[in-house]
């Protein structure tokens, strides 16, 4: 995977925020869905069409890494890339960048659970039935 120019010039990598997005189905309780989440992670299989929507989805407003010019690199919302190397079988695990999860998460959390996917983002977890707004308190949470 391509890291972002700092962490390749040999500086700290930046601090990120990672979340997990995992397809159904998904336990109910938040506590049986975290406890299942690393198994969803290790799961092996084609990834599939719906990932490749919300990829898609996601690269539209905040591009890859990997699309930004060298001099873009460091200001963009991912933490590495290609992104799509990141959405495997059953859940993709994202990082985003630490100055840019108040205007990325939101969206993600919006655009997932549209389309049917739960969201981990510690310490919620955010299903397809979930209201819309935790997405914005989430993030407002995770800035303080």
């Amino acid at each position: 995977m391509v890291e972002r120019a700092a962490a390749a010039r040999g500086c700290e990598p930046a601090i990120s925020y990672t979340v997990a997005i995992v397809t159904p189905p998904v336990p109910d309780n938040n506590a049986e869905a975290w406890n299942a989440l690393d198994s969803f992670i290790q799961e092996h299989g084609p990834t599939p069409d719906i990932f490749r929507m919300l990829h898609d989805r996601l690269t539209a407003r905040h591009p890859c890494i990997c699309d930004l010019p060298d001099d873009q690199v460091d200001d963009g919302a991912w933490i590495d890339g290609p992104l799509i190397d990141s959405f495997a079988h059953r859940a993709a695990v994202l990082g985003i960048a630490s100055t840019r999860v108040g205007d990325v998460l939101p969206f993600l959390i919006d655009s997932a659970t549209a389309i049917g996917l739960t969201v981990f983002s510690s310490p919620l977890v955010q299903r397809p039935d979930d209201p819309r707004w935790m997405a914005a308190d989430l993030a407002k949470m995770m800035l303080l």
